[in-house]
């Protein structure tokens, strides 16, 4: 049975519009599969950088420990010398520290806080070069 011109155009516009609508979803499957490649690139680097992340913290807590035990060195030496063990020693004059963990009044308080620049003096001299 032939078609008539007018049902021939009509299945024309429907294969165009059909054409038309596959090569959208093409576009939209490529934009799809580009994201996805974007987020696993993403993953990667955010497990690269998780990495040398930790890898630092490893780090860092190695050289915190090396710290404590000369800390702890020097403690157990001036212990052995007579000295207590939380005493910041200030030109000739000594200030005990409280002990950690213990409360104090506001006036022992105020008596035994020592300022980081009396136990460790900073002279512009020192410092010049910087």
């Amino acid at each position: 049975m032939p078609y008539g011109k007018a049902t021939r155009i009509h299945f024309l516009r429907i294969q165009t519009q059909q054409a038309q609508g596959v090569e959208q979803l093409n576009k939209a499957v490529a934009e799809m599969d580009k994201v996805t490649q974007q987020n696993a690139a993403n993953a990667e680097e955010t497990a690269s950088a998780s990495e040398v992340l930790k890898s630092q913290a490893d780090e860092m807590r190695f050289v915190l420990k090396q710290l404590m035990a000369m800390v702890d060195g020097k403690n157990r030496q001036a212990e052995s010398a007579g000295q207590t063990r939380n005493t910041a020693v200030t030109g000739a004059s000594r200030k005990t520290l409280p002990e950690p963990g213990k409360k104090s009044t506001a006036k022992a308080k105020q008596a035994s806080e020592v300022s980081p620049e009396q136990v460790i003096p900073f002279e512009e001299k020192e410092f010049r070069d910087f």
